[in-house]
């Protein structure tokens, strides 16, 4: 608990937060002072208002009468900051007179923890204060500050004015809604508003004793100031005196500084008008775009991945419908060559007699015991004619028979031996990288696939153009809302581009046959006694099955046929029984 509260006390007083609503009132008095009231309501998080009041800038120059001393001039300072006071207000809707609603005023003490409430603290700094008022955000009120500026009337000769910086470089939060009243204390014939600041602000006169500057929207460092000029005779109590004519300086001054905002307004309209140029062609191009790459999909479907249409239709064919070795189906059908078809081959190199499979019994070690487990020995059959197997069957060969095993045998559990050695492991992954090439470049010359990689290229390109257009837009800051949402569409096309796949002629009709021999193998524990095929096909069927990955299930359905056909010649079915589950795990782990 304590070590909580510490680190809770160390968190800022300001945790996460954003100034919706700055209402300042600022009331000229007839000595010259200026009362003012600030009201701000936060959104977000946060333990409380960090608040900071300047009366004078130390770094201005002195006045000496001179025009530039108009622009800005220690006698526009503050002479003290002084009755000051903090309140929390019910702000329950968006109006300036909310900052006459005080509920509670808050004391000043000289230490307070995050989490206090109705306290403030106040440092001094030699041009002013700063203010951390403890008004948690649970209790959804808004924070009031009120203070005297003694002196901010410059009495002229002519006329009287105040030139006061109301939001400083320094102020950390962004403002959604900023207004600042001015009243005088009486009307006046003479009157005159100017601000400065960034050019979305406006300021207006009230009436004869009331000017207001608004802005809907400020970013965060960026100051207001304003300058109110008016009769002299309204503030006959005020003692600061320049004695000498100031309206004229002032209307040179404001003058050259309202050319600098008029060309700066004319600069961000041609900006914007160029922005808007840009906005509109991206969006043209965007919809441009989207009407392009629907007839692009539309056109690489048709010609790159419509099949064509097959002349066997079936769903079930029984007969091996060509004799193509296992690695090649398994490119036919998932344009792979993968660890199923690696089994499937040494299946059919068991069919064809060139291995001959054997069940083994070796005795399987353990701490206190030892118990007797089945092995599988696959041993080269010397009569084989080896020169009749492709490069991959014999890179097979190779790889089983004189590498891992010794020239005339190898067992599954040798296998799985084989790779616990690094150097071993690699060399298997090499001859196994050697025998995946070489049975996808025999599976290649067949030619079942159409080259669809050009297509493939221009869809993927044509796609990127919209995320290219959003991170551009994104970059200059333009909105183009309806653009980004084109993306997804960008996504979804570069998706399927790179899928896309067509079979050639022959390919097609060769897929759509063994796609029938999968269903027929798959339903194989369904069919009745009278449908099944001769047994002598059988073993051919699992080297296949193994290559569509149901080897397991049609191997359990063969055995209960033949135990309800009562077929107990098993002798002419070499690897029927054959655990291709355990030979399968086995290969995966090595």
């Amino acid at each position: 608990f304590f070590v909580a509260s510490f680190i809770f006390m160390l968190l800022p007083i300001s945790v996460y937060a954003n100034t919706s609503t700055y209402y300042i009132e600022a009331n000229i008095k007839e000595n010259g002072d200026m009362e003012v009231k600030e009201l701000k309501v936060l959104d977000g998080s946060y333990n409380g208002v960090l608040t900071t009041l300047r009366y004078k800038n130390t770094a201005l120059q002195i006045f000496s009468g001179v025009k530039d001393d108009f622009e800005g001039s220690s006698i526009y300072n503050a002479s003290d900051l002084v009755d000051l006071r903090v309140y929390d207000v019910n702000f329950n809707n968006k109006s300036f007179n909310s900052i006459n609603n005080i509920n509670r005023e808050f004391d000043l003490v000289s230490y307070a923890e995050k989490g206090d409430y109705g306290v403030y603290t106040k440092t001094y700094d030699p041009e002013g204060y700063d203010l951390a008022i403890y008004l948690p955000s649970s209790y959804k009120k808004a924070s009031l500050v009120t203070y005297t500026l003694k002196d901010v009337v410059v009495v002229h000769n002519d006329v009287a004015e105040i030139a006061w910086d109301f939001i400083g470089t320094d102020y950390e939060e962004d403002i959604d809604d900023l207004k600042i009243v001015v009243n005088l204390p009486k009307e006046s014939n003479e009157l005159r508003v100017f601000s400065h600041g960034p050019l979305n602000g406006e300021n207006r006169i009230i009436d004869k004793s009331s000017v207001e500057l608004t802005y809907p929207s400020l970013y965060k460092y960026n100051a207001v100031d304003m300058r109110v000029v008016f009769d002299k005779d309204i503030v006959p109590n005020a003692t600061k005196k320049s004695n000498i004519d100031g309206l004229e300086y002032i209307l040179e001054v404001e003058k050259e500084r309202a050319e600098i905002a008029n060309e700066e307004r004319e600069k961000a309209r041609r900006q914007e008008a160029i922005i808007n140029g840009i906005i509109t062609f991206l969006k043209v191009l965007s919809v441009g775009w989207l009407i392009g790459l629907i007839i692009i999909v539309y056109k690489i479907y048709n010609k790159y991945d419509k099949e064509y249409k097959s002349e066997f239709n079936a769903k079930y064919l029984r007969d091996i419908p060509s004799e193509y070795p296992p690695t090649t189906v398994s490119y036919l059908m998932y344009k792979t060559v993968n660890q199923n078809s690696f089994i499937a081959t040494i299946l059919d190199l068991i069919t064809k007699k060139v291995l001959i499979l054997s069940e083994e019994q070796v005795k399987s070690k353990k701490l206190f015991s030892s118990k007797d487990k089945k092995n599988y020995r696959f041993t080269l059959n010397k009569n084989a004619d080896l020169s009749k197997l492709n490069p991959a069957e014999k890179e097979i060969i190779e790889l089983l028979i004189n590498t891992i095993g010794d020239n005339n045998s190898v067992t599954v559990e040798e296998i799985d031996n084989y790779s616990k050695e690094y150097s071993d492991a690699k060399n298997f992954m090499l001859k196994y990288d050697t025998w995946q090439n070489s049975a996808t470049s025999i599976a290649l010359n067949e030619e079942f696939y159409e080259n669809v990689s050009s297509a493939k290229t221009k869809g993927v390109l044509y796609s990127v153009i919209m995320p290219a257009i959003s991170i551009l837009s994104y970059a200059f800051n333009l909105n183009l809302g309806f653009a980004y949402a084109f993306n997804l569409f960008a996504v979804v096309a570069i998706f399927y581009f790179f899928t896309i796949n067509k079979k050639t002629k022959k390919g097609n009709e060769e897929y759509k046959k063994w796609k029938a021999l999968n269903n027929y193998l798959n339903d194989f524990g369904r069919l009745s006694e009278k449908e099944l095929p001769e047994i002598t096909l059988w073993e051919k069927y699992l080297v296949y099955a193994m290559v569509f990955g149901i080897a397991d299930k049609v191997q359990k359905a063969m055995k209960v046929n033949l135990k309800n056909m009562n077929y107990d010649d098993n002798t002419m079915f070499t690897y029927l029984y054959f655990d291709n589950l355990y030979f399968y795990n086995t290969l995966a782990r090595t």
